[in-house]
């Protein structure tokens, strides 16, 4: 896995979600933002399950490819609990 690979700079479709990790939103709208989310993220927090996803995030390269990669990490993020409600305490950082 390379995990230098370029990833596309412009997302496929318009995309957006809002994760929570501890007391952080972070607000992702690329694939490349999810990558960089989810190599910030400690591996106890992650798991194997996620390095799979970011080595498949980080493959993606047809229109097809992103949104199937793109669909994988919001489907993880709310299995994980990394999704919800806005409760509106915490403000929003959107990530680079």
């Amino acid at each position: 896995m390379n995990i230098n690979a370029k990833l596309p700079e412009k997302p496929h479709t318009s995309r957006r979600i809002v994760v929570t990790v501890g007391i952080e939103r972070i607000e992702i709208r690329s694939l490349r933002s999810a990558v960089e989310l989810l190599r910030s993220l400690r591996a106890d927090i992650c798991g194997e399950q996620a390095a799979r996803l970011c080595a498949q995030m980080q493959e993606a390269r047809s229109p097809a490819d992103v949104d199937a990669a793109w669909l994988a990490f919001c489907r993880w993020a709310g299995a994980c609990g990394l999704t919800g409600g806005d409760d509106g305490h915490h403000p929003v950082k959107r990530a680079a």
